[in-house]
């Protein structure tokens, strides 16, 4: 299970909010990850890749790693995979040795 990334949410546009802020009465991103993670702690055989926290998007570095506020720019991606390896890597070294 892969938690989503950091967005931005675009009016006129300019960035009117985030999805660390935004909570349309669901929550918020950070609402949304915690509940994937709880469900995915609930089962022995589910990863929960945490892409929110690990790829580190915010404010500062958004036009860096994203190209229109939700979709990974190149770099994104890179390190996107990066994290993803590194979650697959470390479960099967756990089960295989």
């Amino acid at each position: 299970m892969c938690a989503q990334n950091f967005s931005q949410l675009y009016s006129y546009g300019k960035v009117v909010d985030d999805s660390d802020t935004l909570n349309y009465g669901g929550g918020t991103g950070l609402d949304y990850v915690q509940a994937l993670m709880e469900i995915a702690g609930e089962y022995d055989d589910v990863i929960f890749i945490n892409i929110y926290d690990d790829v580190h998007i915010d404010m500062s570095n958004c036009t860096l790693m994203l190209e229109d506020g939700t979709h990974f720019t190149a770099y994104g991606r890179e390190i996107y995979a990066k994290n993803v390896v590194k979650y697959l890597a470390k479960d099967l070294i756990a089960k295989y040795g």
